[in-house]
This record gives C-alpha cells, structure tokens and sequence, in this order.
C-alpha cells in the first residue's frame, strides 16, 4: 500500500486530490475500494487515492468503511492519511472523522473544509460561502444532502 492514503467520498473529489498530487509533482494512482483490495500495483505509487463513494450512505456505513481503510493504512506501516470532505459539509463527515481518530488515536487530526477559490472560508468556526453561512445558500436544499449548519462543531 502507498506510504499516503487520500480518502475521497465521492469520484469528483478524488480525481481532484489525484490532479492535486500530480500538479505538485506528487505520483499517485486514483483507485475505488474494490480494486485497493485486489490491485497490488496500487504500492507502486507513493500517493493512493481512494473513492469510497461514501457522501449518500448512512454515517454507520461510511464510518464503517473509512475506518476499515484507515486501519487497514495504519497496519500495513502508511504514514499519512488525507480524508477529502465535500466543501459544502454533505456527507457523514462526523462519522468518517471519527472512523480515523479510531484507526489512528496516537494522531492529531486537522479539519480544513475551506476552498478559497471557490468563495469557501471558515471563518470563527463557521463556514461561509460568498460571505453567506452555508446554512444560508442553496446547499441547505439539496435534494440528496441537505446542509442544516455551518458550525464545524456541530459536525
């Protein structure tokens, strides 16, 4: 297994870690779950990618399967770990956070949600988009994964 893991929860968000990488210079391999189980070519790279495709599913099961790649990195001697949340906080992010505080207890874990470029800041512990909080933009309508609040804390 690659030295470092990026977890993505969704295939957009890890073919943007993998340009990321790559834009830095850094080799990776964007991958799903299923083939990090059976691609060993995977070690190849120093960086792995890795969708789980975990934003829609129930906090249990995404904890679930963060945690058991997370373990999984942390057996097999990895020494970092990137979790990529969607800006807009949709998903169990709580859950899949607390997934990797429990596969790696011994490490501090930082929580950025912010993109810049795209009007995302977090500012006092809140996340704001175009300066509104996000609880006060359309992203507290999606039809899938409504937002509710901004307050990191509450995640």
């Amino acid at each position: 297994m690659a030295e470092v893991l990026a977890i993505a929860d969704d295939l957009t968000g890890a073919l943007e870690v993998g340009a990321l990488f790559a834009e830095s210079g850094v080799a990776n391999v964007v991958t799903t779950r299923s083939t990090l189980d059976r691609d060993p070519s995977t070690a190849d790279f120093p960086v792995c990618v890795v969708d789980l495709e975990s934003r829609h599913l129930a906090a249990e099961d995404a904890a679930k399967k963060v945690g058991d790649v997370a373990t999984e990195l942390r057996q097999a001697g990895g020494r970092g770990l990137y979790k990529k949340t969607d800006s807009t906080l949709r998903g169990p992010i709580g859950a899949e956070l607390n997934a990797i505080m429990a596969a790696w207890p011994d490490r501090s874990l930082v929580f950025v949600p912010a993109y810049p470029r795209l009007g995302r800041v977090v500012r006092g512990g809140r996340l704001f988009i175009g300066g509104r909080p996000l609880e006060n933009t359309d992203f507290s309508h999606d039809p899938l994964q409504p937002v509710y609040s901004g307050w990191l804390r509450e995640i």
